[in-house]
């Protein structure tokens, strides 16, 4: 696996390449749906729910999270978020105090 990133005032982005086992492109969308797996349970690990949450939290945050992938090559993930300046984090209402927004 490889991991870079580069941020600009406006966002940040960053790639993550895996050699793993890869997908069609023509799924590139659906792995991203809360417990959807492209292969049988016995065949891989996993609850088809990882990707699903990591593309809700990016979205929350104002980013996005897409897939490009050949199978049997692996797949690269590239995420993108807003800057602080350009999305504020809102503190929680039940946070303890202001810290998270300086």
């Amino acid at each position: 696996m490889r991991a870079w990133g580069q941020c600009t005032p406006e966002q940040c982005q960053f790639v993550v390449v895996d050699n793993g086992i890869g997908l069609d492109q023509k799924y590139k969308e659906r792995i991203f749906n809360v417990f959807e797996r492209l292969h049988g349970r016995n065949d891989y690990q996993g609850t088809g729910v990882g990707l699903a949450i990591c593309r809700k939290i990016f979205e929350q945050h104002g980013g996005t999270i897409v897939a490009e992938s050949t199978p049997e090559q692996g797949s690269t993930f590239t995420i993108t978020l807003p800057t602080r300046k350009n999305n504020p984090l809102k503190v929680p209402s039940y946070a303890p105090d202001n810290s998270f927004n300086s």
